[in-house]
């Protein structure tokens, strides 16, 4: 059963209920997904349902924040009961463990990117979890990175059993030395055993 074929049967189900409050939201997701199906001028997939939905959350989410600082509780208490609604037809919410794992997960892949390769990682990162069906938040997603990218620590090893060093980046690379760490440009460590260059 496709996620629009599900909204339609629980309709049904709150009109026998006289669930005016759930009704009235699903009716709504479901006016939202029809317009969707309109623009595209065919019928949605499941992702495409979802990526409605999480439209529909995030507008919702503004809501609460705009109607709390503007001491409308009422409204806002209404916006998140039709957010606590719609996201039950939307897959389980990653964890933030899980969001800084795999965040974690794609910076390696990549490397070592720095702040200005921020929209890169986001976007690497947003495809990962959509591709594990996993649904985020965006500024969960956003906060992780940028603590990803400015706290982020990578440790080098030399060849032939030299020491290894670790380089943390608070704001820019470190030197790597036995016993201090000064802030540097770049550094880069070639393949031979021992030879790691750090340029100022």
């Amino acid at each position: 059963m496709s996620l629009s074929e599900q909204i339609q049967k629980d309709i049904v189900t709150a009109m026998k209920a006289r669930d005016e409050h759930r009704l009235s939201t699903l009716r709504m997701v479901k006016t939202a997904l029809k317009n969707r199906e309109v623009e595209k001028m065919a019928p949605l997939d499941d992702k495409e349902s979802q990526q409605v939905l999480t439209t529909l959350i995030k507008q919702r989410k503004d809501s609460v924040e705009q109607f709390t600082k503007g001491g409308r509780q009422q409204m806002a208490d209404k916006e998140a009961a039709e957010i606590v609604l719609i996201e039950a037809y939307m897959p389980k919410a990653a964890g933030e463990d899980q969001i800084v794992a795999g965040v974690k997960a794609v910076i390696a892949e990549m490397g070592a990117p720095t702040m200005k390769d921020m929209g890169t990682v986001m976007k690497n990162a947003m495809a990962r979890f959509s591709a594990a069906g996993l649904r985020v938040d965006g500024k969960i997603v956003s906060d992780a990175v940028k603590r990803e990218l400015t706290g982020n620590s990578l440790s080098l090893r030399t060849l032939a059993g030299q020491p290894s060093y670790t380089l943390h980046f608070p704001d820019l690379p470190v030197r790597a030395s036995d016993s201090t760490a000064q802030p540097v440009a770049s550094f880069a460590c070639a393949a031979s055993p021992g030879a790691c260059l750090v340029e100022v």
